[in-house]
């Protein structure tokens, strides 16, 4: 088992290490054309709770970009090879797309990053409700510059156990992965992590039921510690009947 597991992780340092180069490239074409970007959930996770992107498997990069410079975004990876995907690479990336889907997906084609998956994202959730009630202004003011990556931001420890949260309970509940429930704890335990204002910002954006969800079960699993103050102004504001 631990000559599999260290067969397993060497793969993955490659992998990862082959993706940050790819990361890197993006993030310095997104910084040539001045459009701010963050890293969003595994690219974020390996740079902070984690001891390095190495420890955390990641699939495809999730980016966050301003909702207004989309295009311009999309226009910067088509110049690195990439080609659009899903409604997008049909030719519609209309209002209802961003209204709806609040992400577009781009896919390597060039050599060297055939078929990985870039995904911009410009808000937190994919609900248009929580897409009008999440105050993007008050995310990226609260991001801070990612040490190692020149040019990226990340989003602030609350910011990022929200969105962990968010995730699994409003786009994955039906197919529960260990992996996110321990990046929820990772977090949780995070000494960068302010949980007063994790429970402020869940209350005003709407998301303290799923973020009380998401604790829940990632507690069953692993013990997650939530103080008591947190979990208790989660509690209140979770059962809000709206």
């Amino acid at each position: 088992a631990l000559a599999a597991l260290a067969e397993a992780f060497q793969t993955n340092a490659l992998r990862s290490f082959l993706m940050g180069e790819q990361l890197d490239a993006i993030v310095r074409a997104l910084a040539s054309r001045g459009i701010p970007v963050a890293l969003l959930k595994g690219a974020a996770m390996g740079r902070t709770v984690y001891d390095s992107p190495a420890a955390r498997l990641v699939n495809d990069l999730d980016l966050l970009i301003p909702s207004d410079r989309v295009d311009e975004a999309r226009a910067a990876l088509l110049g690195l090879g990439y080609r659009a995907a899903g409604p997008a690479g049909r030719g519609r990336l209309g209002r209802w797309q961003r209204r709806y889907r609040a992400e577009l997906q781009m896919v390597g084609a060039a050599p060297g990053r055939e078929g990985l998956l870039v995904e911009f994202h410009w808000s937190l959730v994919e609900l248009p409700y929580l897409i009008d009630r999440i105050p993007m202004a008050e995310v990226w003011a609260s991001a801070r510059p990612c040490p190692g990556l020149p040019g990226a931001l990340l989003p602030d420890a609350a910011t990022l156990l929200l969105h962990a949260c968010a995730h699994v309970a409003l786009h994955h509940s039906r197919s529960l992965r260990l992996i996110w429930l321990v990046d929820i704890d990772r977090l949780a335990r995070w000494a960068e992590l302010d949980w007063a204002a994790v429970a402020d910002r869940a209350t005003r954006w709407g998301l303290s039921l799923a973020v009380q969800e998401a604790l829940g079960a990632t507690a069953a699993w692993l013990g997650t510690p939530v103080p008591p103050a947190a979990a208790a102004q989660l509690a209140e504001a979770a059962a809000d009947p709206v």
